[in-house]
């Protein structure tokens, strides 16, 4: 039998995704958060030889990103500081430590906790 899916009913309708559809309609905010959180993380673009899930966790080796623990507006900082890097990476030619560049933001959200 296959898995379902879990959407929010208001997902399913703007999707206009029907019921009988292998869907289970949420009622969870929660839900969806953990959802998305596991989507973004799946496909963020460091490459799956980097993410490690065991247990539930949804980390990333390569950028340094706990999809599961941070806070969104980190992942997002960290994502715009990582973006920035890599273009002007394309015009100067140096290569980008996208860890380094992740453990030095992990390091400065601490200071902020």
């Amino acid at each position: 039998m296959p898995k379902k899916e879990v959407v929010s009913k208001s997902v399913a309708k703007r999707l206009a995704i029907p019921k009988a559809d292998k869907v289970t309609i949420s009622e969870s905010p929660a839900e969806d958060e953990r959802m998305l959180r596991k989507m973004i993380w799946l496909s963020h673009g460091c490459g799956r030889t980097y993410l490690y899930g065991d247990d539930g966790e949804m980390q990333c080796n390569h950028c340094m990103i706990d999809f599961k623990r941070d806070t969104v507006v980190s992942i997002y900082n960290t994502f715009q500081k990582i973006g920035m890097a890599m273009m002007a990476a394309d015009h100067s030619g140096e290569p980008v430590d996208i860890k380094a560049m992740g453990l030095q933001h992990r390091a400065e959200n601490a200071k902020k906790d």
